[in-house]
Order: C-alpha cells, then structure tokens, then sequence
C-alpha cells in the first residue's frame, strides 16, 4: 500500500490475459463502471492515525471495472 500504484502489475496481467482470449474470474463484487479512467491514489501514508482503506479499494475496484469494461468494449472479452 506504500508503493506508487501498486495494482498496476495486476492490471497488466489483466489486459494481458483478456487480450490473449483467456477469461478471468472475479471474486467479490465490483460495482458499477466508473465514466472515467480511475486514476491511481498516491501511496498510503504512513501515519499514527493510520489511513482509509475504503477510499483505495474503491479506487482498486474502479480501475479493474474500467479495465475490464473498456476491454470488452473493444471486443478483447465477452461477459458471461
């Protein structure tokens, strides 16, 4: 969580695979697709009073819905 946009290897393998014809299977729910490209959060900081998971899992999960939508907008995958 203190890297600089630390998904993105993930939704590398992710266009990877869908490009490739392969399915990937998400587990969870992930919500409506953003109208934009979601852009990563700055690291996490590290402080006392800690910091606010929610906001970065919802921006994690708008990344992987815009990914996967715009790829499937393009014909890279089918919805099942």
């Amino acid at each position: 969580m203190t890297q600089t946009d630390p998904i993105r290897e993930l939704l590398v393998r992710l266009e990877l695979a869908l490009r490739s014809g392969h399915r990937v299977i998400a587990v969870g729910q992930l919500g409506s697709v953003p109208v934009v490209e979601p852009q990563p959060f700055p690291p996490a900081p590290l402080t006392a009073q800690g910091w606010d998971m929610e906001s970065y899992l919802a921006n994690w999960t708008g990344q992987v819905s815009y990914l996967t939508d715009r790829m499937a907008v393009l014909g890279k995958v089918s919805h099942c």
